[in-house]
């Protein structure tokens, strides 16, 4: 026989059933105003602010003091008309945020240690607000996540924004001049950002270490960094095991190169222009990984050594590349260069290149469908030192010397679709030594007629 639950006992379940049932209460809102000019201070109101409310502070003037926000649900805001100034005490920083729900808006941090630092948070709103002159940092998140939108960071004693084992989305920042990079991630660190300009910073524009992890998409422009470091600056720096990814972006004019990838790094590169910078135009070494896609990468190494051998378009050692659709073209060295390593090329065109087209060595592997290699000094196409390759329908036409050269034991092997060595000042496939062959020469056509001939007397097969 079932038996009712005891009175007290309906009645707390008649009482949970109603907190249930009742409509959440938004706390109400306080608006202050803080004129710093009449000896008001930030701190003060933040202190005496009861508890309970959510807190709008509208600031007037220039504030000597390092403000500490400590509270959920603020809004720290600059007047609409005149702004506010946040002029930090030397040592201290500018803006500490460790609570939920703040926004910091329309105001100028400068001056101190730091600019603006959030720490423990997750959701910390920083937007139209200038950081200027800061001795270190002008915007750290420190095991938090900030969002940041319409700001400008600039003339910071070290990295414009710094990620420590932290997060940030960027939408619309200029982040320019700082003695540093532009944005450093490590530990990682995780950074979005789009429709934003990284500008002159005088280390690199972009860096992420240790495991940390990047999307750069959406109209950025990474321009003319590196320009004061003693080891030029990359436009992006990825190292550490660290991955990004890049598309619909401008990489242009930094001191060293472009995009540069180290130890056991990853990149995705789609659709961006990556051009005059100093150095290659992009790098990966150490175990690397660069996948490109739709890009152009043209005019780098302006600031390189006159030594071919040491500027490409492309360059990869002990790592993987895969190209597709990219226009790799203009280099003082060559388009591609590739040691030690792997590399799929698939419809790209490398051209215009005075040291070559693509040079591979030592040991080095290629898969390459339907590429265009055109009107390039010195070689088109050149396997070296053991290297082996695979062509499938590929175009290699009016090159400076060889359309093809094979040396050091290399092999070729043509498979598939047809291709076209013709027009090129020397042979259209030159094999410099008996070591090295190749199987499927009668697929390769050599039109229009090479200036040597077509397939050089020294070629045999494996």
């Amino acid at each position: 026989m079932k038996t009712a639950p005891p009175k007290a006992a309906r009645l707390a379940a008649c009482f949970v059933a109603f907190l249930l049932a009742a409509p959440v209460l938004s706390a109400p809102t306080l608006k202050w105003t803080v004129d710093c000019s009449r000896g008001q201070s930030i701190g003060r109101a933040l202190e005496h602010a009861p508890p309970g409310f959510k807190l709008t502070l509208t600031v007037r003037g220039t504030c000597n003091e390092a403000v500490v926000i400590e509270r959920d649900d603020v809004t720290l805001q600059g007047d609409a008309v005149t702004g506010a100034v946040i002029n930090a005490p030397r040592l201290e920083i500018g803006i500490t945020v460790r609570a939920m729900r703040v926004l910091i808006d329309r105001m100028t941090v400068q001056g101190g240690n730091d600019g603006i630092m959030v720490y423990g948070v997750m959701d910390t709103y920083v937007t139209n607000t200038t950081i200027r002159d800061v001795a270190r940092w002008g915007l750290v998140s420190k095991n938090a996540h900030a969002f940041v939108r319409g700001c400008t960071v600039e003339r910071s004693g070290l990295d414009g924004i710094s990620l420590q084992r932290g997060s940030a989305r960027l939408v619309d920042c200029q982040i320019r001049a700082n003695h540093g990079a532009g944005i450093g991630g490590g530990n990682a660190s995780g950074l979005n950002i789009s429709g934003s300009t990284v500008a002159s910073n005088g280390s690199d524009g972009i860096w992420l270490d240790m495991s940390s992890q990047a999307t750069i998409h959406d109209d950025n422009t990474i321009t003319s960094n590196g320009l004061s470091s003693t080891a030029p600056g990359a436009g992006v720096n990825v190292t550490g095991g660290s991955t990004v990814e890049i598309s619909a972006s401008a990489i242009t004019n930094n001191a060293g190169p472009g995009l540069r990838l180290y130890g056991k790094a990853y990149a995705t590169a789609t659709n961006n222009t990556i051009t005059g910078n100093g150095s290659n135009g992009v790098e990966a070494y150490g175990s690397s990984h660069a996948s490109l896609s739709g890009n152009t990468i043209a005019g780098n190494g302006t600031k390189a050594p006159n030594d071919p051998n040491f500027v490409s378009g492309v360059v990869v050692h002990t790592s993987n590349l895969d190209l597709s659709g990219n226009q790799i073209a203009s280099h003082p060295g060559t388009g591609v260069r590739a040691s030690a390593a792997t590399v799929t090329s698939y419809e790209n065109t490398i051209t215009g290149n005075a040291g070559g087209g693509v040079l591979l060595y030592p040991a080095s592997q290629l898969v390459m469908n339907n590429d265009i290699i055109s009107r390039n000094g010195a070689f088109g196409l050149v396997l070296s030192l053991n290297s082996v390759a695979q062509l499938l329908g590929a175009n290699v036409q009016f090159n400076s010397g060889d359309g093809i050269t094979l040396q050091y034991g290399s092999k070729l092997n043509f498979v598939a679709a047809a291709s076209t060595s013709g027009g090129n000042s020397g042979y259209g496939l030159q094999c410099v030594d008996p070591e090295s062959s190749v199987v499927g020469a009668q697929m390769l056509t050599a039109s229009p007629p090479n200036g040597q001939g077509g397939v050089s007397p020294g070629c045999t097969g494996f």
